[in-house]
């Protein structure tokens, strides 16, 4: 994870608006975080929203910047709206397995787990080999 976040770091230094540098920094800030693989989990999600807004302020229909960001809210105790960024994700994607994954995890969060298996049978029915989100 490290080294993705520093080749991430490093597109951006090239580049500070390239968007897929932005979501690919983000998302490993995210997963970092939510993982505990960095000391500060809080600044890791508050450095992936900032990421996040800033890519999603150039192209707004970006699925997985969305998903991200819900991944961000709901590991910083927003699971209704981050659930609501992942649904948005799956509004431009309709087969964003990673989407129906986190939604599964973020009613977990929120305290509605018995929600959560139609949610990951989804996303296991679309895409049966993958075992993390891209």
């Amino acid at each position: 994870m490290a080294e993705a976040r520093g080749f991430f770091g490093r597109a951006l230094i090239a580049d500070p608006n390239n968007i897929d540098a932005l979501i690919g920094s983000a998302a490993a800030d995210a997963i970092a975080g939510a993982l505990v693989f960095v000391p500060d989990p809080v600044a890791a999600f508050a450095e992936a929203e900032a990421k996040l807004s800033k890519a999603l302020a150039s192209a707004p229909d970006h699925a997985r910047a969305h998903m991200y960001l819900g991944l961000v809210e709901m590991w910083t105790k927003r699971g209704a709206r981050g659930i609501a960024e992942c649904e948005h994700a799956l509004t431009r994607d309709r087969n964003f397995a990673s989407a129906y994954h986190f939604i599964g995890i973020g009613k977990i969060l929120i305290a509605r787990a018995e929600e959560t298996e139609a949610h990951i049978q989804e996303a296991l029915r679309l895409s049966p080999r993958t075992r993390a989100p891209t």
